[in-house]
């Protein structure tokens, strides 16, 4: 083989090569979205939505977002089965949920908590806490506290692969031998 053709063939094989393990490249973070976007996705392409309601000064917060959300299993998870959604439970800004306006009646105070986080959480909030949502945008369930990959990975699974219309959690639970 002469020497131009030789080098287009090995830059062909390189191209191709890059393009193939690029094909194959796997999502290393979580998407995240605003509140108003995910349920503005679920409209177009209906997935259930997963909101961590979390603050700034919440250590266990800081904690999830540097543990159990870097997980792949975890990302790959909430990406291929959830909207995903960071709501910082003291934020500023109006939120639009079905019809109505939720606010945060003193935004410029210090650890005032924002009406949504209520509708969310109910009255006894507590950070970090994580509010799953149906494809309708109805709320399915509240979880709280930090959760390790072995707590969430279940949650994730039995919710977002619609298990939970099939059996009951502690069935689930049994079924595929996990203590809690």
């Amino acid at each position: 083989m002469n020497k131009p053709v030789s080098i287009l063939a090995t830059a062909i094989l390189i191209f191709l090569s890059n393009q193939s393990s690029f094909a194959q490249e796997v999502e290393t973070e979580i998407k995240w979205y605003s509140f108003e976007e995910a349920m503005r996705l679920q409209k177009e392409n209906p997935k259930k939505i997963f909101v961590d309601v979390y603050t700034d000064w919440c250590g266990w917060c800081k904690k999830m977002d540097k543990t159990t959300f870097r997980e792949q299993e975890v990302i790959d998870a909430l990406n291929e089965n959830f909207y995903a959604v960071k709501f910082d439970a003291e934020s500023a800004r109006p939120v639009k949920y079905q019809g109505k306006v939720y606010t945060n009646p003193n935004p410029e105070g210090r650890r005032s908590t924002h009406h949504l986080t209520y509708a969310m959480l109910g009255r006894k909030v507590s950070y970090p806490s994580y509010a799953l949502f149906d494809e309708n945008g109805r709320k399915l369930t509240v979880v709280k506290g930090y959760l390790k990959k072995e707590r969430i990975l279940p949650i994730l699974d039995f919710l977002g692969n619609d298990i939970y219309q099939e059996m009951k959690w502690q069935e689930y639970l049994n079924k595929n031998n996990i203590s809690m």
